[in-house]
């Protein structure tokens, strides 16, 4: 400290001295300085030296006053100190400029007065003249030099270069011993020699005393001269009331900010920084101040010989017993005096007193005792029950103290509680209890045992290096205290160095990791900066993580942390895995890994990366890792158990349309009802046993019966070993056939590995050929077929099917079709059981269906009737069950096992909300309840159209009473007690799901970056053109775009494309008649479709308030991961969702004006002529075809084949959003061209066949009215000669031909109506009708002609209609016919036939024919497969064209030869003639011999020429110059106006034009009609040339 410059140091500080003395021992015992030291006769009194009053007038006069402690320790320092030189000779300082100038408190301080003046040419303390450049190793020769920046360094300079002690007044003071050398802070040494040196500004200075330590080079300094000898005096300050002020400590600019994320905040006072609780504050003010909760090192306080070395754990454990003691003592006195300060205000400051004390011994805790004082009493370490158990073994050394396998020693905190709601200390914190509690007591003596126990083992104890006689004086005591203090000091340095070599092999734990205090510079040390995204929380929130009156938030003993043990938390995580986060920088999954150390879901902040648009096979995909849940089932209460958990519902029949809702079926009435046509599950086996999956069962066959009669069976087969594996088993299904009867249908897929523990999506269902009630599970049933199918998607290899396994049966029993579920009449009885069931009474297997599975299963087999499937039922987790009325495709299929929360529809983008009519999420929604709770609980469905009635009716009656309610609820039955409470019945699911998008323009989400192209040759390779071609040739490049953000649109979009599917939406925006409207109609009408099954809005502002839990932070250390090239979007993010898309109109909608002139220009006659070639031809198959392939594997010794040789199948795209090929344009549906047809032609095809059977009564038409069907009037196509059409019989076929002629291939929807009436009155037939067309648009009119003549092609299947005749009304019927594809050119004919079939219940009818209509609706123009085209000119009847023939043929040499020669000789056709003439006349040397050919040439070129081009032609002698035509009545032909955008002239009266004409608008430009003056030459036309 600066004191050390006075040799009575001591003295001054004791008070026994009050003369500071500067000199050295040498000098003053010489008695040399006598006449030199100055008077000092009382507190700021005279100043006298050598007897005479300092004058006090100079500016340079520098009076400092140095502040220190009673200890002698500096705190502050003040100069140029106000004063001035009384009357009476005496210096008076301003007392009010010295307590301005210091930065103290109240109290007791000393004062050092220096009274120096400054020498002007070297600086004074505002302006330093000096910088110290050298120290001589005893610190008493100094080098300095002059500082540039000072404003006096020229003076100084001048008076180095002439030498200083030159100076008077510089010599006098130097012999006097008054010259001094000052750096500031009372760091002054006296100078006794000073000289110059060789630099122009330096100076050698020889000091009386060596120079202060604090000192050092490169310090700056100036010349004083002292008027006095330093004085120093003892002073009490005392700030009064209104003196009182709050001084902040200077900023500290070296502090480490790099952390925090700026983040401004409002200016706060004292009380709302540290809040108004009393208590709160003291424990911010404890935690920032005096650091009594933070320990520097993470030291497992757990176990002695963690932390004690050298010391004695008993030592050190009585010490805090100790001191616990006195903090109880004055939580007494404050609890007393805070009761006593409302009678007594005066005892409030003694209670503030024991308040301080209380903090201040808090304060001195050490790191042990802040752990047994503040850590909760339950453990946080992993190997708690291994102490645990080996106390319920019987070994007495529990957690309280005791060595356990000779080297651990485990201790606990110090007892606690929690305290109460009328607790003083506040509610939901731990307090301690008493130390002389029955607890504190226990807790102590045990803890003592332990630490005496280690004392006696720790061979390091520094208590050991004590002579033991010294030991055993009991005297002694306080020696062997102070060795245990010294060897808790080596304590704290040694753990300080262990903790040094941990720095990077920390251990993962909260408490015993690194602290707060080193994870940055830790982090920082390895590359990885940390940010604080908590700085702006309020400090009780931050360092306490209490509200601002002391409460805690508490779920049990788990207590709410402050945000600082929480960003410290995160840190530590990120810290532990930084090897994994370096290694994986830029990727996604180091991304992921980041968000997880935050404990960010990524169900909420997505990862989104963007790419091109789809192209060919390379669709873009969302690639998603999801947490989710799965119900389980417990299927282990013993085979054919009835008290399994199960799942039923009634599968009864839905109606197909109920208002706006579904849609009618084809063949079926509105409202018709139908079965499910698909039912579709995931399942997950949890045991490797044969199981059921789910069961169909008849319930209560008659009021009087309650046997529950089994219909179907869908179970699981386990083979032990197949292929080297015991993960494969297949799926088995046994359905009913006839009551009692042998004949259930039974099938099994192959075998597939479905126990990898891995979910496998299965879909049920039946398809059926026909149309009508038939195919739909009624009827005969004959022609339905029914089918199993289980497949996998992986989660190595992207957005891939790698396991798909199926089987099937056609019903050959009409029974078959109640195995799915009952007819209408009786499908209330039937219930579908999830899980499996075995049927109940003697009559459950009246059907054979569990005696066939059985079968199946290789079981042994008894003819009872009360057989069971000898199975347990499903034990395992299942997902996802739905119920479809739709027989869903195999894309649909397979989009929803890549992707298991999709429920897109086969139909269109969004019927799912007319065929969804049962959705169980069963735990992928991240509900996760407890089912056991009651029986026949109750499971609500989620089916999109929740509002329709007749999808959700309501319970009534006994809650599992599925007969009478018939709603899409089901029952829940028999599910055991959780294991998990907070996850119920479920188990949590980590699956990749892989999402197909809807594509709208060429940014899509898009996860998989890498491009598989192909490319392909077309041509023959060049050096200057491409000849190859890839599938990303057209394609935009993947967009660097990443996005990393929390937004609602990106939930909603997800909900959409799980809808939706990979529609195509680009085909809804860019129609040009949205051009100039604000919105796309086609997108907005999409839309609608889809938000039909939603009721209420979305709350934004409830979602977005969750992003306000989220450590900001993040983002900041998401940034570190991310390549350079990288476009990130972070944080909230606010977009449209998909099916939103904003719309600006560019520019006003233009207007047309009316053509001025009318007039028609007939086209000329083509004079090219060619032959026009006509294709014709089939292909066989269809895209339905399925086969086997040519190939057959091998079979190795356990009969197993190679799974990937599969049946093929081909499936047409259902969905047709997407455009093709074949489209050249698509009509909006608000737009199609929608007209009626031009009836042409009607002509009759005469049965020949059925006229050589020579039946009596062959029905034949008149042929006399065939022609007029086009006419809605009584010219009838009637029956000739009045016959009948008998049973069994039917007409001739009629034709009629209609213009559908158009230039290019279209596709079209037809409405064909039919008007007619019965002759008979009470007839009744069937009409069959399709659409035809014939070769060349060939026709026969009104004549009969024979079924041969005229080729034909069938454009659409047959369609069949049966009516009945309503005494004799006319009556019409209509036929549709969809997605008609129309070759170019041509006029298609209506063909249809009357008959009477028998078996249709038909009578004898005479039909006449009044009427046949057409309506054409054209939905797309598209390409053909081959346009019209002319391959050559008409040849000409003048000219011909000469053809030399080259070298005769040499039959002697081969062909390449007589090729080659040829190609020679014709190279030099231009020499083989010796004259320009010779070549007219005979062939040249070279030649073999010429011909004339005929020529593509026209002879009248010039004429077409000029008959095209001039005799069409309009002409003038300029622009706005009128012509010479009457016909335009001499108007210009060419006129160009001049007008102004931006007036409106209104005209309410259109004005009539000369040619007669009203001006159409309220718009008119121009001067008025011209006035011809000169007629206009008017030219001469081909025509009267």
């Amino acid at each position: 400290m600066s004191l050390d410059r006075f040799i009575n140091k001591e003295d001054l500080l004791s008070k026994q001295s009050t003369q500071p003395n500067k000199w050295t021992e040498e000098l003053v015992s010489s008695n040399l300085l006598g006449s030199l030291m100055i008077d000092v006769p009382g507190t700021f009194g005279p100043l006298i030296v050598n007897g005479q009053p300092i004058s006090s007038n100079s500016t340079r006069n520098n009076i400092e006053a140095h502040v220190y402690s009673p200890a002698g320790d500096y705190l502050d320092s003040a100069y140029m100190l106000s004063s001035r030189l009384n009357t009476n000779g005496k210096l008076t300082l301003n007392t009010s400029d010295f307590a301005n100038k210091i930065n103290v408190k109240s109290g007791n301080y000393l004062v050092v007065f220096n009274i120096q003046k400054s020498l002007s040419f070297a600086g004074d303390y505002n302006d330093r003249g000096l910088k110290l450049v050298e120290i001589s190793p005893d610190r008493k020769e100094l080098y300095l030099r002059g500082n540039p920046a000072c404003s006096k360094y020229d003076q100084f300079l001048s008076q180095t270069s002439n030498n200083l002690l030159q100076l008077s007044e510089m010599r006098k003071t130097l012999v006097a011993g008054n010259l001094v050398l000052n750096f500031g802070k009372n760091r002054v040494a006296t100078i006794i020699n000073i000289n110059g040196w060789n630099d122009a500004d330096g100076v050698v200075i020889k000091l009386l005393k060596p120079l202060n330590e604090e000192v050092s080079e490169l310090d700056l300094a100036w010349l004083d001269s002292e008027l006095a000898d330093p004085a120093i005096y003892n002073i009490v300050l005392d700030i009064t009331p209104e003196d009182v002020k709050v001084y902040i400590r200077r900023a500290n600019f070296d502090a480490e900010s790099n952390y925090n994320i700026i983040t401004e905040t409002d200016f706060k006072n004292y009380t709302e920084l540290l809040g108004k609780s009393t208590s709160t504050s003291e424990q911010i003010v404890q935690q920032l101040l005096s650091g009594s909760f933070s320990d520097p090192i993470g030291i497992d306080y757990s176990g002695f010989q963690n932390f004690v070395f050298y010391s004695s754990a008993a030592e050190r454990l009585a010490n805090f017993k100790y001191k616990l003691q006195q903090i109880e003592h004055y939580d007494n006195q404050i609890h007393l005096l805070q009761t006593s300060a409302s009678i007594i205000p005066t005892l409030g400051t003694d209670k503030t007193l024991a308040e301080s004390r209380k903090t201040s011994v808090i304060g001195t805790f050490d790191g042990f005792e802040k752990w047994l004082y503040n850590e909760p009493t339950s453990s946080l370490f992993t190997h708690q029950d291994v102490y645990d158990q080996a106390h319920t073994n019987g070994n007495p050394t529990r957690l309280e103290g005791g060595v356990l396998a000779s080297d651990v020693y485990q201790i606990q905190p110090f007892p606690k509680f929690i305290t109460g709601s009328n607790d003083p200390d506040g509610a939901g914190e731990y307090a301690l209890h008493g130390s002389e509690s029955t607890l504190g007591i226990e807790w102590y003596n045990g803890t003592l045992a332990s630490a005496s126990l280690y004392d006696s083992e720790n061979e390091k104890i520094l208590l050991n290096s004590i002579p033991e006689h010294i030991r055993l004086d009991s005297n002694n005591d306080q020696y062997e205290l102070f060795v245990n203090m010294i060897g808790h000091h080596f304590d704290i340095l040694y753990s300080y160095a262990d903790a040094l070599a941990k720095t990077y092999h920390p251990i993962e734990h909260p408490k015993l990791g690194h602290t707060k205090d080193t994870l940055y510079q830790v982090a920082e040390s390895l590359g990885w900066k940390l940010f604080n995204g908590k700085q702006a929380s309020a400090l009780w929130q931050y360092k306490l993580g209490k509200s601002e009156t002391g409460s805690l938030a508490s779920t049990g003993s788990i207590f709410t942390k402050s945000d600082e043990d929480i960003t410290t938390e995160v840190w530590r995580r990120i810290v532990n895995n930084l090897p994994h986060l370096l290694k994986t920088k830029g990727t996604a999954r180091g991304i992921k890994s980041l968000m997880n150390t935050y404990g960010i879901p990524q169900t909420l902040l997505s990862i989104r990366e963007y790419g091109g648009p789809a192209v060919a096979e390379d669709k873009p995909t969302l690639i998603e890792d999801r947490f989710s849940y799965a119900l389980q089932f417990d299927g282990g209460k013993g085979v054919d158990a009835t008290d399994s958990p199960h799942i039923k519902y009634n599968p009864r029949n839905y109606t197909t349309n109920i208002g706006s809702w579904g849609f009618q079926r084809e063949g079926l009435s509105s409202g018709a009802k139908i079965p499910e046509q698909t039912r579709e599950f995931r399942f997950k086996p949890a045991i490797k046993s044969s199981m059921l999956l789910a069961t169909i069962y008849n319930s209560n066959a008659s009021p009087s019966e309650t046997d529950d009669r089994i219909t179907a069976q869908l179970a699981l087969e386990y083979t032990g070993s197949y292929s080297g594996s015991d993960n494969y088993g297949r799926l088995v299904l046994s359905q009913r056939g006839t009551n009692g009867t042998f004949n259930p249908a039974t099938g099994s897929t192959d075998w597939a590995p479905l126990y990898d523990g891995e979910f496998w999506n299965v879909r049920w269902f039946f398809t059926a050929t026909g149309s009508g009630a038939g195919t739909y599970n009624e009827g005969t049933n004959l022609n339905t077929t029914y089918h199993i199918q289980t497949q996998k998607a992986s989660d190595y290899i992207s957005g891939k099917i790698v396991h798909r396994v199926s089987a099937s049966f056609t019903a050959t029993d009409s029974n078959h079709k109640a195995g799915w579920g009952g007819s209408a009449s009786d499908q209330h009885k039937f219930r579908v059981a999830i899980g499996g069931y075995p049927g109940t009474g003697n009559s459950k297997d009246q059907f054979k269906v569990n005696t066939n599975l059985r079968r199946l299963f290789g079981q042994t087999l008894t003819f009872t009737n009360a057989q069971t499937p000898g199975l347990m039922m499903f034990s395992g987790s299942l997902q996802e069950y739905r119920s479809w009325l739709e027989h869903l495709s195999q894309e649909t299929f397979d989009f929803h096992t890549l992707n298991p929360t999709s429920y897109a529809s086969s139909l269109t983008a969004t019927s799912s909300f007319d065929t969804l009519v049962r959705h169980y999420p069963l735990g992928s929604d991240l509900n996760a309840v407890d089912h056991t709770l009651t029986n026949h609980r109750l499971l609500s469905s989620s089916h999109p159209a929740q509002t329709v009635l007749d999808a959700q009716l309501q319970y009534g009656g006994d809650p599992d009473d599925l007969v009478n309610s018939g709603s899409s609820y089901a029952t829940m039955s028999f599910f055991p007690t959780p294991t998990n409470s907070q996850r119920g019945n479920y188990e949590p699911v980590e699956e990749t799901y892989y999402i197909q998008g809807a594509s709208l323009g060429a940014t899509l989400p898009k996860s998989q970056k890498i491009r598989f192209d192909d490319n392909e040759l077309v041509t023959t390779l060049s050096p200057i053109a491409t000849a190859e071609i890839s599938k990303f040739d057209n394609a935009s490049i993947d967009s660097n775009r990443l996005g990393l953000f929390y937004s609602m649109a990106d939930q909603i979009n997800k909900e959409i494309f799980n809808q939706i599917g990979d529609v195509a939406l680009d085909d809804y925006v860019g129609d040009p008649d949205d051009t100039y409207e604000l919105e796309y109609h086609d997108l907005t009408d999409f839309a609608k479709g889809y938000w039909k099954k939603y009721t209420d809005k979305n709350d934004v502002n409830a979602y977005i308030s969750i992003f306000s839990q989220f450590d900001f932070a993040l983002f900041e250390s998401i940034k570190q991961m991310l390549p350079d090239r990288a476009d990130e979007v972070m944080g909230l993010l606010v977009e449209p969702h998909i099916l939103e898309r904003s719309k600006a109109v560019p520019f006003k909608r233009p207007e047309q004006s009316s053509h001025h002139y009318d007039a028609h220009v007939p086209s000329l006659e083509p004079s090219a002529s060619t032959a026009y070639r006509y294709y014709e031809g089939e292909a066989s198959g269809s895209s339905g075809m399925t086969g086997t392939l040519a190939y057959t594997p091998p079979t190795g010794d356990n009969g197993y084949s190679d799974i990937g040789n599969y049946f093929g199948e081909i499936i047409p795209k259902i969905k047709g959003v997407g455009t093709d090929y074949f489209t050249k344009q698509i009509f909006p549906r608000d737009v199609r061209p929608s007209v009626s047809a031009s009836f042409l032609n009607g002509y009759i095809v005469h049965n020949e066949a059925k006229e050589s059977n020579a039946v009596d009564h062959s029905f034949k038409w008149a042929t006399t009215h065939v022609g007029n069907m086009a006419f809605q009037d009584d010219n009838d196509l009637i029956p000739a000669g009045n016959i009948n059409i008998d049973v069994g019989e039917t007409s001739d076929i009629v034709r009629a031909q209609f213009d559908t002629y158009n230039q290019t291939t279209t596709n079209q929807d037809f409405e064909i109506t039919i008007n007619h009436q019965d002759a008979l009155s009470a007839g009744s037939g069937s009409l069959a009708v399709r659409l035809i067309t014939t070769k060349d648009n060939l026709f026969k009119r009104n004549l009969l002609v024979s079924s041969s003549v005229f080729p034909f092609r069938p454009l659409t299947e047959t369609q069949h209609l049966e009516f009945d005749y309503d005494a004799g009304n006319e009556q019409t019927d209509t036929f549709n016919f969809k997605n008609v594809h129309v070759p170019r050119c041509t006029d298609i004919s209506v063909e249809f036939i009357v008959g009477c079939v028998s078996g249709s219940g038909c009578s004898p009818l005479r039909p006449n024919i009044d009427h046949v209509g057409m309506i054409q609706t054209i939905n797309k123009a598209g390409y053909s497969a081959q346009d019209q085209y002319i391959d050559k000119v008409r040849p000409s009847t003048i000219f011909r064209k000469k053809t030399f023939h080259f070298h005769e043929n040499d039959t002697t040499k081969s062909s390449y030869f007589n090729d080659h020669q040829r190609r020679i000789s014709a190279s030099k056709h231009t020499k083989q003639f010796n004259n320009s003439n010779q070549g007219r006349f005979y062939p040249g040397p070279l030649v073999f011999s010429q011909s004339l050919d005929i020529t593509q040439y026209r002879d009248d070129e010039t004429f077409k020429i000029n008959s095209k081009y001039l005799g069409s032609q309009l002409s003038a002698p300029g622009v706005n110059d009128n012509s010479g035509y009457a016909e335009l009545n001499y108007e210009p032909i060419v006129q160009v106006f001049i007008t102004n955008p931006n007036q409106i002239v209104y005209n309410a009266t259109p004005q009539v034009t000369l040619a007669g004409q009203e001006n159409p608008g309220n718009l008119e430009v121009g001067s008025g009609p011209g006035i011809i003056v000169n007629r206009p030459f008017r030219p001469i036309s081909n025509a009267t040339r």
